[in-house]
């Protein structure tokens, strides 16, 4: 059934029907959208893979692909092109389909394919290609017959896990594309066996010319049948092996200073976080501060709780292969409890709910692999429940807390139902009563495998570790440490460890920490005085990462420890050359301790420098190797560190290592160089910030990571990702954005004029003004308006009209969304930052009305009338929020009609960032065009009907009065105008309501410029304007009184005399000082009645035109001084009713006695 919006009824769609399967292996479908076609729809069975096409009311089938072979079936699909895709099935063979007639696709060897040719599929010999793709509603009409053009079939039988990878990037697309089988080894001890499979796709024949120069000659007949490479275990596919006797099982961050390490021989190893990252570890057994024996097996899991958790106790529980549960005190090393309930290793540690039950606040349950619970007392130390016949492994638990019941949900989707009064068994609940016993519970604890809690690990922290297994019986052969690097950043600021999301630095921490009270770490004493924050000891690296998407992974495979000496044991009294620094507390200047305030835990800097040093580049430059231990102080990290990236839902991709081989880091992809480069430039910018260096020193890291590091890595590298960039163009965090800024610019100017005509080709279809209505609000549309409009604000030169109009249209679609700040904020900046690429296609004044709503300058709507101008009818005035139509706001736009009216911006939906870039943007486009902004303001200020509009343009320009004042020099005269206008006393309420901000700006205005004067006796205003001549104003009746002409160059200088008979004015382009004497008497009333001014918006009454009677030469004239130094030099001073001085610029004062 569809529903008509239109005519609000129900009608019967006649299109067949698709009866959905139904399997207990694979779900009943799986559906995905095209990313090349938001129109196309695949919907994916066990045996059948259909095609739909989406119009706005239904959903119309195209055609279906039906699995090839009869025992296998589809288990996964990807779009690879507009018109073709990719099925796989459950035992590894996938095939590619051209989406269309066998007729249009073309068969050869890759070398025959022309430059406009798009390929299909090649093995890189042999090519299957199309002349165009059709892309939209209209080529959907040839999408009605799916054609079989390559074949993947992989050498071993059996079920297989398959991940595509298609890496192709806009400005690097080779169309190279691989396909990763997972299976299982026959041996337990080489862990999963990975096969990969690689051919070319959805790429012009431009593209791979490099490829098909170097191809050999194939056959042309029939499907193209891609090879499929050996196996390898994923254990050999890790190039670093442990010579140790024992290997690390498990591990856990504690206090955010210490590790835990857990063996498979039983030993927990206490080691200081900062150094794992050095590479002169020895063996942990010696160097370990605190060993803790008691398991008989493997350390399975260990968690450390908050100590807010559990009553402020500083407690380590470790589960083993034993069976065991240990509670340890983490400070001292003493064996708290041991608990044995389970007949199996122990595989996860969760904390119950607080609000479970009343009868225990700190409790632990630990989950084993017999599929029994138990409930653990870490106040007491005692077991309270132990729940046990379990028939399938654990999947979460959950509390009925009033009924006092435990329910216990397992992976096969029964229930177990355990009564807490007395302990035992209610009843086993399996079926569709499932559903209604778990929507009774209130509370609940997911107990999946800690084996894959890597997908659940908590990136608000500032670090985490954890292991990552890849095999359940097999000790890890990684170990990551995840790192929230905003959150880090914003701690390295305030000096303490983050309890809550950060955000923008403030101004004060940053002061703090650069001002006279500099904080500066300091290497501890390392005094052991039975405090853990004291402990000397080294560790096991375990790794670097960064938080989801954006951070850096360290990982160490089962490396020796060799740790750095400390001060207690260096040899013969030398010490290792580095940075004096402390890893517990800051040092002010005075001597005092700061630990960043009661109840809160101060940064760790030796992690933030070990952390430091893991991410920068070392053996790329002998100079720069230097630089870091000679200026830093920092030290080389081992050879068997990583890095790689925390996605969606939690999954990793680690990067391997290659010892001995650094820069190859660089030639993955270009998002891991932008992750890496990033993490670089905001973390070291926000450390050597923290710490006072000279900003020499960061210039010359950031010189060489921003402009030398391409050239120091060579052919292969990865330039930045312009879609990973644009997510942090606007970040909260001031390093970030600056960092992320930065490397757009320098990666956009690095680039070949062909990889930048890449960039804007892949990303123009995303565009708001270019997709389809439903999708201008999206992720993908606001990274592309940002990734364009930066590149038409920096280099205007590579857009084309077209281009610029559609980047155009998207900002003005953008500016207007109502709905989310993070979709408006961009097109308002880049608005302003660009407008001169924008202007011709977009209307202007409307632009500005728009952005001056947002500066949170106007008072908000209400949602009611708002006062108005009396007289002023509602049909002549615009939509625009009752301001009559002016030239500016009603000239069509040179690329399209008039733009609907702004929608009125209520209050709430205004951050502090939104209003601040949208008094940027207005800045920008004033200095861009002025007259444009000066017309606009003006029109505004005397037609508006709405008080609280001409409030917001007063308050706006109160800002520019104080802030540009060179902005505003050369429309001073008309600016005034439409001021005096506000105080018309023929119009009270507007007087009055305005008043206040007029004089304000008026005493501003008196300030800033000195051609503007005010008599307070007289109440009268005069302004000197670049035409020469004085105009003179009567602020009690708000009218025009005189206009003095005289001066033939811009007027610098004007100001009246004590009693307010006589004005000075002076003309700085010709040196040349006039004498004024505004008195009006009864000819000038002739002159103003017969040879006035024919004045707009004013009345004359008066004196009129008049004469200057004394003129005055001050020197030869200075035509070139800088408008800014006029304005601040240049002044009058009366030192007596008939004598002044004028302060000219370079020092001049001259005298002068009228």
């Amino acid at each position: 059934m569809l529903f008509d919006e239109n005519k609000v009824s129900l009608i019967t769609e006649s299109q067949p029907k698709l009866k959905i399967e139904s399997g207990s292996i694979v779900p009943p479908f799986h559906v995905e959208v095209s990313r090349f076609d938001k129109d196309m729809l695949l919907v994916l069975q066990k045996k059948i893979a259909g095609l739909y096409t989406m119009t706005s009311t239904s959903l119309q089938p195209l055609v279906q692909i039906t699995c090839p072979t009869s025992d296998q079936f589809w288990t996964g699909g990807r779009f690879i092109s507009a018109r073709s895709l990719l099925l796989w099935a459950n035992h590894g063979s996938a095939y590619v389909y051209y989406l269309g007639s066998e007729s249009d696709v073309v068969k050869g060897g890759l070398s025959q394919v022309p430059r406009e040719g798009i390929v299909l599929i090649s093995d890189g010999k042999v090519a299957r290609w199309v002349g165009e793709m059709k892309v939209g509603a209209g080529g959907h009409g040839g999408c009605r017959v799916a054609t079989c053009v390559g074949q993947i079939h992989p050498s071993s039988e059996g079920t297989k896990f398959v991940c595509p990878l298609f890496g192709a990037t806009p400005h690097n697309n080779t169309g190279l594309k691989h396909l990763l089988y997972f299976e299982s080894a026959p041996s337990v001890v080489d862990g999963p066996i990975v096969t990969v499979a690689s051919f070319y796709a959805s790429a012009f024949g431009a593209h791979l010319g490099g490829v098909a120069e170097g191809a050999a000659a194939g056959s042309s007949d029939g499907d193209v049948v891609v090879k499929v490479g050996e196996g390898t275990p994923l254990f050999k596919s890790w190039p670093i092996q442990s010579p140790r006797s024992w290997k690390a099982t498990a591990a856990v961050l504690v206090m955010n200073k210490y590790i835990a390490v857990g063996t498979d021989k039983g030993t927990i190893f206490v080691v200081l976080l900062s150094n794992l990252l050095s590479p002169d570890f020895e063996d942990a057994e010696k160097r370990a501060h605190t060993i803790l024996k008691g398991h008989t097996g493997p350390v399975t899991c260990l968690w450390c709780p908050d100590p807010k958790e559990v009553g402020g106790s500083r407690l380590l529980v470790s589960g083993g292969a034993d069976g065991s549960v240990r509670v340890w005190n983490i400070e001292t090393g003493e064996p708290l409890a041991v608990f044995i309930n389970h007949a199996e290793r122990v595989i996860n540690f969760v904390l119950a709910p607080q609000d479970s039950t009343l009868k225990y606040k700190n409790a632990l349950i630990s989950v084993g692999e017999d599929n029994s619970i138990a409930v653990l007392d870490l106040d007491d130390m005692n077991c309270l429940y132990h729940f046990s016949g379990h028939a399938a492994p654990i999947k979460a638990i959950h509390w009925r807390s009033l009924d006092e019941m435990m329910v216990v949900e397992c992976q096969d989707g029964s229930l177990y139902v355990w009564q807490l009064k007395t302990g035992h068994l209610d009843r086993i609940a399996e079926g569709t009563i499932v559903e209604d016993i778990l929507g009774g519970c209130d509370l609940g604890v997911n107990c999946d495998d800690s084996q894959i809690g890597f997908r659940n690990a908590n990136i608000k922290k500032t670090l985490a570790v954890y292991p990552i297994y890849c095999s359940p019986h097999q000790s890890p052969p990684v170990f990551v440490l995840q790192i929230n690097l905003k959150r880090l950043i914003n701690d390295i600021y305030t000096g303490t460890l983050s309890e809550t999301p950060p955000s923008t630095p403030t101004p004060q921490s940053r002061n703090t920490l650069r001002g006279s009270t500099t904080l500066t770490p300091q290497r501890p004493s390392h005094k052991r005085e039975g405090s853990f924050a004291s402990i000397d000891s080294t560790g096991k690296q375990i790794g670097q990462a960064a938080e989801k998407a954006f951070g850096a992974i360290a990982d160490i495979f089962k490396r020796p420890l060799t740790p750095v000496p400390s001060p207690a044991k260096e040899e013969n009294g030398e010490k290792k050359k580095t940075r004096d620094r402390e890893d517990s507390v800051f040092s002010v200047s005075g001597g005092e301790e700061w630990t960043g305030g009661p109840g809160k835990e101060a940064i760790d800097f030796e992690v933030v420098y070990s952390i430091l040093s893991a991410v920068l580049v070392w053996g790329a430059s002998k100079e720069l190797d230097e630089f870091y231990v000679e200026k830093l102080g920092l030290a080389r990290p081992g050879g068997r560190v990583t890095f790689g990236l925390r996605g969606a839902s939690g999954y990793l991709s680690i990067l391997a290592p290659k010892a001995g081989v650094e820069t190859t880091d660089w030639t993955v992809s270009p998002t891991l160089t932008a992750t890496r480069l990033l993490t670089i430039l905001a973390l070291t910018k926000a450390m050597l910030s923290a710490q006072s260096v000279d900003e020499d020193t960061l210039n010359h890291i950031t010189r060489f990571y921003e402009a030398s590091l391409p050239a120091a890595v060579g052919k292969g590298y990865e330039f930045t990702s312009f879609s990973y960039l644009a997510k942090y163009w606007q970040d909260p965090i001031v390093d970030i954005q600056q960092a992320a800024r930065n490397l757009f610019s320098v990666t956009l100017a690095q680039m070949s004029l062909q990889q930048k005509h890449d960039i804007i080709s892949y990303w123009r279809p995303y565009l708001p003004a270019v997709g389809r209505m439903e999708h201008k609000a999206s992720k993908m549309s606001i990274r592309a308006t940002v990734i364009l409009g930066m590149i038409g604000a920096d280099q205007k030169d590579l857009l084309t009209l077209k281009d610029c109009k559609e980047i155009s249209e998207s900002l003005e679609l953008l500016l207007r969304e109502e709905t989310r700040t993070a979709y408006r904020s961009p097109a308002v900046e880049l608005m302003g930052r660009g407008f001169a690429t924008w202007e011709p296609h977009v209307n202007a004044a409307l632009v500005l009305r728009t952005l001056i709503q947002l500066t949170g300058l106007a008072p908000p709507t209400k949602g009611g009338p708002q006062p108005t101008v009396p007289g002023t009818s509602s049909a002549s005035a615009s939509p625009v929020s009752g301001v009559p139509r002016d030239p500016a706001s009603t000239t069509a736009s040179p690329t399209r009609g008039e733009l609907p009216a702004p929608t009125v911006v209520k209050q709430q939906q205004l951050t502090p960032t939104l209003i601040m870039l949208a008094r940027q943007a207005i800045v920008q486009i004033a200095t861009i065009n002025t007259p444009l902004f000066v017309s606009t303001l003006t029109f505004d200020l005397v037609h508006s009907r709405v008080v609280g509009e001409r409030a917001g343009w007063l308050k706006l320009l109160g800002m520019f009065i104080a802030k540009k004042p060179t902005i505003l020099y050369a429309h001073l005269s008309k600016l005034v105008e439409a001021m005096v206008k506000c105080l018309d006393p023929n119009q009270p309420h507007i007087r009055d309501a305005l008043q206040q901000i007029v004089t304000v700006n008026f005493a501003e205005l008196v300030k800033m410029y000195p051609n503007v004067a005010f008599h307070h006796g007289l109440q009268r205003l005069a302004v000197g304007t670049i035409d020469g001549t004085i105009v003179v104003y009567d602020l009690r009746t708000a009218t025009k009184v005189q206009i003095m002409e005289g001066h033939k160059k811009p007027l610098m200088a004007v100001s009246f005399s004590a009693d307010g008979k006589l004005i000075a004015s002076f003309s700085l382009e010709d040196n040349q000082v006039q004498i004024w004497q505004p008195t009006s008497g009864l000819l000038g009333s002739f002159v103003s009645a017969f040879g006035g001014s024919a004045d707009v918006g004013l009345g004359s009454v008066g004196g009129g035109h008049m004469k200057s009677f004394r003129t005055f030469h001050a020197g030869p004239p200075e035509p070139d001084v800088d408008l800014a130094v006029a304005l601040r030099d240049v002044r009058f001073e009366w030192t007596g009713d008939r004598a002044v001085k004028l302060h000219s610029v370079k020092g001049m004062e001259l005298a002068f006695h009228v």
